[in-house]
């Protein structure tokens, strides 16, 4: 009888869980509810993105998760202090936001990064809008002669350039962004040569690198040039070539001295 009882007890005992554990999802529970599994992101951040200065990059990331998770971007390797969503908003207003950014997205349950985000931050401009002026110094060599010049360049309306002192000067320039820091600048054109009394055809290509630039959008560049200068009197024609180096400070409109 004491055998039997206990069997019967122990019997009882197991319909008791059983009966528990069937009435689990009666009450919107299961038996997997307190485990959490690591997150999974489903769509990972752009893999390289090119930023204007002076604009806002965003980068975003979305991960599969059972519980709320928490994210944590880095910039080459570093914490970014407050960016713990799953957004990440760049305002670029320095060479150095640029770089390789990532995120870690977290919940009970363990961790998984994202792939890495490399970010350029385009410091030579798109293009040259009407009031942006150029201004800086140019060493020019010449047939055995080296001269400094200060030079001074606004843009106009219709790819027109201007050179404020030298109102002789009839000229245009195309615009060319060769890589994040590097443009060409090519001046064509004409001008008057009082000492020669005629007005000689010129044409100035500039390879401009740029070095930095500050928040107000101002950008520095060494710039190497090559220019060509034709006279013609008559049916004849000389064409001499001039090299040189320097320096412009690009400043956009309504912000020049």
């Amino acid at each position: 009888m004491k055998i039997i009882t206990a069997i019967c007890g122990r019997g009882l005992a197991f319909l008791g869980v059983f009966a528990f554990m069937a009435f689990l999802p009666s009450v919107g529970m299961s038996a997997d509810t307190a485990k959490v599994v690591k997150p999974r992101i489903v769509n990972q951040p752009a893999a390289k993105v090119s930023a204007e200065f002076g604009s806002t990059g965003n980068l975003s990331v979305s991960a599969a998760s059972n519980e709320t998770p928490s994210y944590v971007w880095t910039k080459n390797g570093a914490v970014v202090p407050g960016a713990v969503s799953n957004t990440l908003a760049i305002l670029v207003d320095e060479v150095s936001d640029g770089g390789r950014y990532q995120v870690t997205v977290r919940n009970g349950g363990g961790s998984v990064r994202s792939r890495v985000a490399q970010v350029t931050v385009n410091l030579a401009p798109a293009g040259l809008p009407a009031g942006t002026a150029l201004i800086g110094s140019i060493t020019s060599r010449f047939e055995g002669e080296t001269s400094t010049d200060d030079v001074s360049y606004v843009i106009g309306n219709n790819r027109v350039i201007i050179d404020p002192e030298d109102d002789s000067q009839v000229t245009t320039f195309t615009y060319t962004r060769l890589s994040a820091t590097t443009a060409r600048l090519v001046v064509t054109g004409s001008y008057f040569e009082p000492e020669l009394g005629l007005r000689p055809d010129i044409t100035e290509s500039y390879l401009l690198r740029f070095t930095s630039a500050n928040v107000s959008g101002a950008r520095e560049a060494t710039t190497t040039a090559v220019g060509t200068l034709k006279v013609s009197v008559g049916n004849k024609s000389k064409k001499v070539t001039i090299k040189g180096s320097g320096n412009f400070s690009i400043v956009p409109p309504g912000l020049a001295p």
